[in-house]
């Protein structure tokens, strides 16, 4: 079974999709919220980020998650491709966080 969702509002977009193989979620902000994203990106991937940091960087958690910034197109992503429970919740929590911080409502399916 897959599932994919995209959610837009003035200033970002989110498209999410998820399968029994993995997943994928990706915000895209305007300009404003570059900030933001820059500091979402330092605490799903936990890295140490300076916050003036701007282009393109690309890391995977200890859990197996890919988590890529891209400042200068406005998109933070993380995907994994493993079905294993652990990195689904974890990656999940990650999917919490930058809600949060977007101030975005959770999924509820």
């Amino acid at each position: 079974m897959s599932c994919f969702a995209t959610g837009q509002a003035s200033n970002l977009s989110i498209t999410e999709r998820a399968n029994g193989d993995g997943a994928f979620f990706k915000i895209k902000v305007s300009p404003d919220g570059e900030q933001a994203l820059v500091d979402a990106f330092a605490l799903i991937s936990e890295t140490d980020v300076n916050r003036a940091f701007r282009g393109h960087w690309q890391t995977e958690t200890a859990d197996g998650i890919t988590v890529k910034l891209n400042t200068h197109q406005g998109v933070l992503l993380f995907r994994y491709d493993t079905p294993a429970s652990l990195t689904a919740r974890a990656a999940a929590e990650k999917e919490k966080v930058i809600r949060q911080i977007f101030n975005q409502e959770e999924r509820t399916d």
